[in-house]
């Protein structure tokens, strides 16, 4: 049993400790036979949530050459030997060649809808700077804001994309704001790095809403949390996570 939801009332007990009754949701990981074993109860009384697969054993080489092979990945993009694109395709050729991911499993675990919804983001962000919306967005930042300096700017990126990547996910946050951070960086002539490691931590900090990750609506709905609750932990979270990533792009890439 991994975990336990109480019929209407919540349960800080540890799991050992509570008390089942009746209209209370268990979480359980079993073994294969169990689907077997009690195939002509799923309808009334189980749900299959996922399916693993079993381990397959490994000699000592195969287990240690996919972390060799990741670190010098890192290493060579790091330096720029090679891009990451090309270093994520050599790998991926030499996990095939060793057997130790098969083809048709890796088109299995890729998600298309991921990939799809990137790919329209980025044409959203294409039409932001094509249209001149990401200038005419960055001389009002730089106009309002401006007048903090630096640290102003990076406060207003930083809300921004947080509040974005709130209603919206953080890949298109990500690329709306992209293009106006550029824009920013080019009219005051600073590396843009500054700006896009501060929107890309913003777009990675959504605390406040359910709705802003995929993990924050699944523990919504079966932890049978309110939007308040997100508010009221989320918003003091995502406040120290501006006030620290704004205070050392400041201080260490910026300066």
């Amino acid at each position: 049993m991994v975990a336990v939801r109480k019929y209407q009332q919540k349960s800080n007990e540890k799991i050992g400790d509570i008390k089942l009754s009746a209209g209370d949701t268990l979480l359980l990981l079993v073994k294969k036979d169990f689907i077997q074993k009690w195939k002509n109860h799923f309808h009334d009384d189980f749900f299959i949530v996922s399916e693993i697969d079993t381990p397959i054993e490994r000699n000592r080489i195969q287990q240690v050459f996919p972390i060799a092979v990741l670190i010098g990945m890192i290493v060579l993009a790091s330096f720029n030997y090679i891009s990451m694109f090309k270093a994520a395709l050599i790998v991926t050729f030499s996990f095939i060649v060793t057997n130790i991911v098969k083809p048709n499993k890796i088109l299995k675990d890729i998600d298309f809808q991921v990939l799809l919804l990137i790919a329209c983001s980025f044409g959203i962000g294409i039409a932001i700077e094509n249209t001149g919306l990401a200038q005419l967005v960055a001389n009002y930042l730089v106009k309002f804001a401006g007048e903090m300096g630096i640290i102003g700017i990076l406060i207003a990126i930083y809300f921004i994309t947080n509040v974005l990547t709130e209603l919206i996910t953080n890949s298109a946050a990500v690329v709306i704001m992209f293009p106006i951070g550029i824009a920013i960086s080019e009219q005051l002539m600073v590396d843009p790095f500054v700006f896009i490691i501060t929107l890309t931590i913003a777009a990675s900090a959504s605390f406040s809403t359910p709705i802003g990750y995929q993990t924050n609506l699944i523990v919504y709905s079966q932890g049978k949390y309110q939007y308040k609750d997100f508010l009221k932990t989320g918003l003091p979270l995502s406040a120290i996570y501006m006030i620290i990533t704004v205070t050392i792009v400041y201080l260490f890439i910026y300066s």
